[in-house]
């Protein structure tokens, strides 16, 4: 077949068109209500691209404008059959492009998604600022963490379970590398106690004043010991004496100073009477008189003699006063012992089973009502205290065949036991001398020198850590762990690592 001219398609659309043009005035004389309710198709008409916007019914049927064409019930669409080339024409195309718009304007168009945009902000190269974003971010983290490097250092020191069991020799303030003994030393705790009960008789009653001193030694670096029964005596001659013996302290020197060694006591009046009852005064040890401690040790009141009395006066029954003296008693023995835990130095050992007890009964007073009867009781302890590392070595001498006479000290002083083996007559005395028992699983620890371990790592290499910890023959083993964890050598400041100690499988700092 042969092929059109440019001249003979452009005729065809010619005539084509016209005949589109009379159908359409036809039909919009006809029908000027469907005209109405399409004018949409007036704006296209307007435009010379959308003049032609007629779709035709084709295979024979009569053509119908595509506004008229809308509203009428769509059928399935048929197969179009395969054209060639010579076969398309720019009919078709018209044909093509008016169904399409018509379609378009006769059926809703689905809806859109939104994409919503944060005002002011665009919407192009947002990955980049968030890579940015990103690389800003970590670069802080990484200064951060440089900024708080540190260390933590665990370390295992050596340690050993022990046994100990046997009577051992202990001496007050003795040599702490005697092989033979262990050092002591005595602490005093001393309290009272009182307790009113009812008054039911009157009698004539003789009561010794009474008070508490302190007793100063500036004469000797030496301790000084003073029997039981030594006499106090006031400016104005009265005379008060000490209810057993005691030690003074020698006296020493702080920053250039000398202080004096002091110790307190419970004194009485020698005789009864108010006449003893004195406010506070000083005190000369007669003693001494005529020797060099005379001047150098002497006594001033802690609180005024008070108690003394001759006369008639209410009292309570002698039964009711031994049973409260003896209440008074049990009380007395937990406080001063709980006294004597919170008073014990730090790294000291109180020997709880090592200690005596003294009380002192004060003569019963009336109360201010005079209907009942003060009953009071003075009650002291008397503790033996030893050194813990002392201890520890001369238990570790005695249990541990590799010990190195290094430092040690204990993990838990509550698994020793330290008691005062009795005398012949069963009586417990601390004296100078005194036989101890001690028994028990103590666990020692070899003692670690934190700061001597700060100093040998600080700036150093982790590398030369293993090495290092070689020197310190204390240490079973250690550990060190870096924060960050790329960081290879330990901080600069000793302050920024942490040392941590494993003891008895527990963690220690």
């Amino acid at each position: 077949m042969p092929r059109k001219s440019m001249n003979d398609i452009r005729t065809t659309r010619n005539v084509r068109m016209k005949k589109t043009s009379s159908v359409h005035s036809e039909t919009e004389s006809a029908s000027p209500k469907e005209h109405t309710s399409f004018d949409v198709r007036s704006s296209h008409e307007e435009s010379p691209k959308n003049s032609e916007f007629f779709a035709y019914v084709k295979e024979g049927k009569k053509r119908t404008p595509s506004s008229l064409r809308s509203h009428a019930p769509r059928k399935a669409p048929v197969s179009p059959r395969k054209r060639s080339l010579v076969d398309v024409s720019d009919v078709d195309a018209i044909d093509k492009e008016d169904a399409t718009v018509s379609e378009s304007m006769s059926r809703p168009s689905a809806p859109q998604p939104i994409e919503w945009t944060r005002p002011g902000v665009r919407t192009s190269g947002g990955k980049g600022i968030w890579w940015i974003a990103a690389v800003a971010v970590f670069v802080f983290v990484i200064m951060l963490m440089n900024v708080f490097a540190g260390a933590t250092v665990t370390l295992v020191p050596k340690q050993e379970n022990t046994f100990i069991e046997g009577n051992f020799t202990a001496m007050r303030g003795g040599s702490a590398d005697s092989q033979d003994s262990i050092g002591f030393e005595v602490m005093d705790v001393v309290a009272e106690e009182s307790i009113e009960i009812l008054a039911t008789e009157e009698r004539e009653s003789e009561r010794r004043a009474s008070g508490t001193i302190v007793i100063y030694n500036t004469y000797s670096t030496n301790e000084q010991r003073l029997v039981k029964k030594t006499r106090f005596e006031d400016p104005a001659g009265h005379i008060y004496r000490i209810n057993e013996s005691v030690v003074i302290p020698g006296m020493r020197t702080e920053g250039g100073e000398t202080i004096p060694g002091s110790v307190e006591v419970t004194v009485s009046a020698d005789e009864p009477g108010t006449d003893f009852n004195i406010a506070l005064v000083d005190f000369t040890i007669p003693g001494f008189k005529g020797s060099p401690q005379y001047d150098k040790m002497y006594a001033r009141s802690k609180t005024p003699m008070t108690g003394g009395f001759v006369g008639l006066e209410k009292v309570a029954s002698e039964s009711e006063v031994i049973a409260a003296q003896q209440e008074l008693e049990k009380k007395l023995s937990e406080k001063l012992l709980s006294d004597a835990r919170s008073q014990t130095p730090a790294g000291s050992i109180l020997a709880e089973y090592a200690t005596t007890h003294t009380f002192e009964h004060l003569d019963p007073v009336p109360s201010d009502d005079n209907k009942n009867v003060i009953v009071t009781v003075r009650g002291t302890l008397h503790a033996m205290v030893f050194d813990g590392g002392e201890m520890a070595r001369f238990i570790a001498r005695r249990s541990v065949a590799s010990y190195d006479d290094k430092d040690v000290y204990f993990s838990d002083v509550s698994k020793l036991s330290i008691g005062i083996v009795p005398e012949e007559n069963g009586e417990a005395v601390i004296d100078d001398t005194v036989t101890i028992s001690l028994g028990g699983t103590p666990h020692i620890v070899w003692t670690v020198d934190k700061k001597e371990v700060l100093s040998a790592i600080v700036g150093r290499s982790k590398k030369e850590f293993d090495e290092t910890m070689k020197k310190f023959p204390a240490i079973a083993s250690a550990q060190a762990s870096m924060h960050p964890f790329w960081k290879g050598e330990f901080p600069e400041d000793a302050k920024d690592i942490s040392v941590v100690q494993i003891v008895d499988g527990k963690e220690v700092k």
